[in-house]
């Protein structure tokens, strides 16, 4: 008979890093085969600043249970290890294993003066905004311990250093409520950067929610018409030196292969206008490339800027391609078994020029795809081939609800079109399964099976209504009835909690104005 501690948590975070909480509420789980035990007292013990402390409390607690010492200032970790104790229900557990808490930047003052940037250049009028590329040479002069990137944007972002990607959010930082929060993101970059050498930080900005068409109109740039990055890079050095590199107007600017890429209405890539390299040391823009020119300074974030509560988006899943139709028209079709939510990902190699078109649906009529559902959105992407051997390729900044997908334009001749080389993407917000359902009866079993597809389609950084057409919206009528349901399945708690301040801000400017 043995009791031991599974997990430890820390507020609603499933990974403790950069979280805005200085005394974050602890959490523990339990596992083992025990029968009839109970937990009568634990101690929880704190490594920081090279001191150790345990601290013993006399409880049957173990659900967000309070910080048991000083609070963490700004950008502070913490190693955490908790043990409890079975008084007369049986044995005490074992330590459980270390787990590390970081705060994020908690006061304006920590982002040493980073600035709002965009491209030196005139914002799109009445039209989708093209993706901007955004990047800064420094360089290091001595070994990196330690380095942590902090990063938001007006619009949804994409970071590299080095030519390696930040982490593995897609669609960062979410939909936010930007006029009253705007959640900035937290990154351990250590690995990425190179001591005593030069390093390159890039920054891709897409308009995402923020300044792309959202909603019943066909208005755009509701809370902004122009993107921007906003950006602080902590480097900490071998002999305990810092340095900051914060975006400013040092920065410099272009376009890339990405023409548009909107939430509704799909991504257009060119890959004639690739910059191969361009957030690398030794990128030299081709002679065809857009010229790179400088930025400018946006209304700042500070004053509304928040360490995330929820997960964020990722890609979570593929699905393999069932079966390849030809329509009575003529068309190639794609059938995927299944309505998700994400993109596809292609393996592909043709001739220089040659335009893939991929038309995403959940549904056929009259073995034809039908598009009439997704009203004015057109969940179209586009891709021009290089020319340059095979090309990996899949969307940026945009996402599709679909089990269908119309492809003209493949180049047979040079790749077959299988499920070696097409492939589907699920994306949704990286909640924890908690919760499962099974029966004996296959037709209630399936019924679950939709429920989890539905869920994961509609829990895109807020609760939407549908994945598909010209609304993906954050219904609180929908929320209100599914979320019993939801808490079930997952852990959904950050996610909610992120939202609904959401909600309580907007709720409270709008009945300021009655």
């Amino acid at each position: 008979m043995a009791v031991s501690i599974s997990q430890v948590s820390f507020e609603h975070h499933r990974v403790a890093l950069g979280i805005g909480e200085p005394s974050p509420r602890i959490s523990w789980r339990f596992e083992g085969d025990a029968g009839n035990w109970s937990q009568s007292g634990y101690s929880i013990e704190v490594a920081r600043q090279g001191n150790t402390d345990v601290f013993n409390v006399t409880s049957s607690d173990s659900v967000l249970v309070d910080w048991p010492t000083v609070a963490l200032s700004s950008a502070e970790s913490a190693t955490v290890r908790v043990r409890s104790y079975g008084g007369d229900s049986g044995g005490d557990t074992d330590w459980s294993e270390p787990v590390s808490v970081e705060t994020g930047l908690l006061s304006d003052e920590d982002w040493f003066g980073a600035q709002m940037i965009a491209a030196d250049k005139p914002t799109e009028q009445d039209a989708p905004h093209q993706p901007i590329l955004l990047r800064k040479d420094f360089s290091l002069d001595t070994n990196v311990t330690s380095a942590r990137l902090y990063i938001t944007a007006y619009g949804v972002y994409e970071a590299s250093i080095n030519g390696q990607r930040v982490g593995d959010a897609v669609l960062a930082p979410g939909w936010q409520s930007y006029q009253h929060r705007l959640v900035y993101d937290t990154y351990d970059v250590t690995s990425l950067l190179a001591g005593n050498s030069n390093n390159t930080i890039g920054i891709q900005v897409g308009e995402g929610w923020y300044a792309g068409r959202i909603g019943f109109e066909t208005s755009r740039n509701i809370w902004g018409d122009t993107l921007g990055a906003f950006a602080l890079l902590v480097v900490t050095n071998a002999d305990g030196t810092s340095e900051m590199i914060t975006t400013d107007l040092t920065w410099s600017s272009s376009t890339g292969a990405i023409t548009t890429s909107e939430i509704y209405d799909g991504e257009f890539y060119n890959s004639v206008n690739d910059q191969p390299g361009w957030n690398t040391p030794d990128f030299t823009p081709p002679a065809n490339a857009s010229k790179w020119i400088g930025v400018r300074a946006l209304e700042s974030p500070l004053g509304r800027l928040t360490a995330p509560d929820g997960p964020p988006i990722r890609r979570l899943e593929e699905v393999v391609l069932k079966d390849v139709i030809t329509t009575p028209a003529g068309a190639t079709v794609l059938d995927f078994g299944q309505n998700l939510v994400g993109w596809l990902r292609l393996n592909v190699s043709g001739p220089a020029g040659t335009t893939i078109k991929m038309i995403h649906v959940e549904v056929l009529e009259n073995g034809e795809i039908a598009t009439a559902p997704l009203r004015s959105a057109k969940q179209t992407d586009t891709l021009v081939l290089s020319g340059n051997g095979t090309q990996t390729w899949e969307p940026t900044f945009t996402y599709h609800g679909f089990r269908y997908v119309q492809v003209d334009g493949w180049p047979t001749a040079q790749t077959p079109l299988n499920d070696e080389t097409v492939k589907a993407i699920v994306i949704h917000s990286d909640m924890q399964r908690t919760g499962q359902f099974k029966t004996s009866d296959s037709l209630l079993n399936k019924l679950v099976e939709n429920i989890l597809w539905s869920l994961k389609g509609n829990f895109m950084s807020v609760p939407t209504d549908c994945p598909q057409r010209d609304e993906r919206l954050g219904w609180t009528g929908d929320a209100h009835a599914f979320s019993p349901t939801a808490n079930f399945l997952y852990d959904a708690a950050g996610f909610w909690k992120g939202w609904l301040k959401d909600v309580v801000a907007e709720t409270l400017e709008n009945n300021s104005k009655l």
